[in-house]
């Protein structure tokens, strides 16, 4: 019967370690999030594929001129229920341009609003 009650016990303070942590709030962290390939869903994005790496550059792929473009990155965790906010830098034909996106993850989706508009596009993980 001790070593049951032992058992328990110890499997209480388990759960009250991993809760202490925070796991679940660990893996929702959108600065791991983004790493990787996005390339975009349908016939609508503002980008055609999106490669994010941890050094906080990106690559991004323009469609019309079938060029990659390097930039800088910064991603920050939204407070509560608000999407992060992923902010880009690129400079294209000499012009330094920076725009602010709200950015959801579902699954495999990577979901990128520019800041003050309503339109969303979609990005699938490639890698």
């Amino acid at each position: 019967m001790k070593r049951i009650l032992s058992l328990v016990l110890a499997l209480l303070a388990a759960v009250s370690l991993l809760a202490a942590c925070d796991v679940p709030a660990a893996l929702q962290n959108p600065e791991k999030q983004i790493l990787g390939q996005w390339d975009a869903d349908g016939s609508r994005f503002k980008f055609q594929t999106l490669e994010f790496k941890s050094d906080g550059t990106v690559g991004l792929g323009l469609p019309l001129v079938a060029v990659a473009v390097q930039g800088k990155y910064t991603i920050k965790k939204g407070s509560g229920d608000e999407p992060a906010l992923l902010s880009i830098t690129y400079n294209l034909l000499l012009v330094d341009t920076t725009v602010d996106y709200n950015v959801t993850f579902k699954d495999d989706k990577l979901i990128v609003r520019t800041v003050g508009t309503s339109t969303d596009y979609y990005y699938t993980r490639v890698s």
